[in-house]
């Protein structure tokens, strides 16, 4: 990939998917917000992001691939707002939380408008019993799992 990542929060979880994506993908762009700017200034120092930015459209309007690492709350509130603007056709958004529903209701809006959007959420469970479970990615012993079932474009989800 070598495109532009958008992560927006940058602790524990968000910084573990950001050093996922720089070990796959050196050459991709990562840019990172978070509230805290000791996170941002250790992702920085760590070279786990590239830049930061201070605004939610800053960062996603031109990424490729934007990733949720912050509460379910935070989410919703994240993914309204990600409605509402001129994304990439082709942008692919993703989040961590640890339920569905709630966050699924809350990107009707951009499935609505044909933004792709694939729930993930972060499993803390045995190894031998994670790698036994489809669509699970490996990172920083902890696995990603992302969900189908939610409807999105079939196109933008092959490539």
């Amino acid at each position: 990939m070598k495109g532009k990542v958008f992560v927006i929060g940058l602790g524990l979880i968000g910084g573990s998917l950001a050093m996922a994506v720089r070990h796959a993908h050196p050459e991709a762009v990562i840019v990172g917000m978070d509230l805290s700017e000791k996170n941002i200034q250790l992702s920085m120092l760590l070279g786990i992001i590239d830049d930061s930015v201070s605004s939610l459209e800053a960062g996603a309007c031109e990424a490729d691939l934007i990733l949720l690492a912050v509460p379910v709350n935070e989410t919703v509130k994240i993914l309204a707002q990600l409605a509402d603007m001129d994304l990439k056709s082709d942008v692919l958004i993703s989040d961590a939380g640890s339920t569905k529903d709630t966050v699924v209701k809350a990107a009707q809006p951009l499935l609505d408008k044909g933004v792709a959007f694939i729930g993930g959420t972060l499993w803390l469970v045995p190894i031998k019993a994670a790698l036994q479970q489809p669509n699970c990615i490996y990172s920083n012993m902890h696995f990603i799992c992302l969900l189908p079932g939610i409807p999105s474009k079939k196109k933008k989800l092959s490539s």
